[in-house]
């Protein structure tokens, strides 16, 4: 035990305390577990468990977990040995962890095994640990299927090269899911939410990346026409995630000055009439 407290006091996890209350502390013996045979159990329900606010957040039961990964083909694990040990307390609640031992009086400045809502907050913070990854996994998906530039030369090829071609070979897919990101956050579940920012991410990052392939000279510079047969991105703020408007233009419409304001695309949808503010051709080899 006393090894236990000298190693949390290194390691900033307790100190010693001046505090008036004094959970008891024990050690008992864990025969199921190899690498910790004992274990130091600080015993609050005398102190501050019972009157403490209990976090509601649902903890998976052990048989649930076991039926979930039933069949499966791949798991993952964890270690958590000291997760708790994570989660730093608010200085004004330090002392009401006081625990005394048969040498030391000590107070936890982070999360201890034993408190009421320690075993929620932990599966609080995989869980939104487990949806900020999914998250980050779609605004990878949605950097990675970027047009970059037009595979081939065929004016009836709408395919465009993208970082997913050089990770998996093909193009990143995606399945289409219902727009909700006009939708107020306070009537979204926790899912709808994720889907909202990665709906958000999308509608900014496709903008702003089309706005940088439309970055051109100034107007004392003479720009290039758009010509038949180029590949363009057709600007659809409406379209899913990772779902970018492609087509060829089939023909062009030059005003008085001879220059092109307005062009017709072929697309997969059919054919479209567009101004050419609201089109980007990708870039070629020159």
């Amino acid at each position: 035990m006393r090894n236990q407290v000298e190693k949390w006091i290194s390691q900033g996890v307790c100190r010693m305390s001046t505090s008036p209350y004094a959970a008891p502390a024990f050690v008992v013996e864990q025969p199921f577990h190899e690498s910790t045979p004992k274990r130091l159990v600080v015993d609050y329900s005398r102190t501050i468990n019972p009157i403490t606010v209990k976090d509601p957040f649902p903890i998976d039961q052990m048989d649930l977990m076991i039926s979930k990964i039933a069949g499966k083909k791949f798991k993952s694990l964890v270690d958590i040995k000291h997760a708790f040990n994570n989660f730093k307390i608010k200085e004004n609640d330090i002392f009401k962890t006081a625990a005394v031992t048969p040498d030391y009086h000590i107070e936890f400045c982070r999360v201890i095994f034993g408190l009421a809502n320690a075993p929620a907050l932990l599966a609080r913070a995989i869980s939104i640990a487990y949806e900020l990854e999914i998250l980050c996994v779609r605004i990878k998906g949605i950097l990675n299927s970027r047009p970059l530039t037009p595979v081939s030369m065929d004016p009836h090829d709408f395919t465009a090269l993208t970082p997913g071609h050089f990770l998996i070979g093909q193009p990143l897919l995606a399945v289409p899911k219902e727009n909700i990101t006009e939708v107020p956050m306070n009537w979204l579940t926790r899912w709808q939410l994720l889907r909202q920012l990665h709906q958000s991410f999308w509608k900014r990052c496709a903008q702003e990346y089309l706005n940088t392939l439309q970055s051109g000279q100034k107007w004392t510079a003479i720009q290039d026409n758009l010509k038949v047969n180029d590949l363009v991105i057709v600007e659809a703020p409406s379209q899913p995630p990772s779902v970018w408007r492609m087509g060829r233009i089939t023909t062009v419409h030059p005003g008085p000055d001879e220059t092109i304001r307005v062009v017709t695309i072929k697309t997969q949808e059919g054919e479209i009439k567009r101004p050419v503010v609201k089109v980007v051709k990708l870039p070629t080899a020159k």
